[in-house]
C-alpha cells in the first residue's frame, strides 16, 4: 500500500491543560522500559455511501482535528 502525504499541519490542544492533570505519576514498569515508537496507521471503512465526496472527507478531518485538540486539552502534560 503506498501512502501520499497531501499536507501536514500542527495541532495543538483547544484549551490549556487544567492544573490539576498536569502532573502525573508513571508507573514502574514505564520508569524502566526504554522508549519505542510503534509506527502504525489505523485505516476504517467509511460506510456512507456519498462519504466519498470531497465536502463529506473536510468535514471529517476538521471534526478529526477538533477531537485531536480536546483530547490534547486533556492528556498533554504541559
Amino acid at each position: 500500500m503506498k501512502v501520499e502525504v497531501v499536507s501536514r499541519e500542527i495541532l495543538k490542544p483547544s484549551s490549556p491543560t487544567p492544573t490539576h492533570l498536569k502532573s502525573y505519576n508513571l508507573s514502574l514498569l514505564d520508569q524502566v522500559s526504554p522508549p519505542f515508537h510503534v509506527p502504525l496507521i489505523l485505516y476504517y471503512q467509511i460506510n456512507d455511501s456519498d462519504a466519498s465526496s470531497s465536502k463529506s472527507v473536510r468535514v471529517l478531518c476538521d471534526l478529526l482535528k477538533r477531537s485531536f485538540a480536546e483530547a490534547l486539552t486533556i492528556y498533554y502534560p504541559f
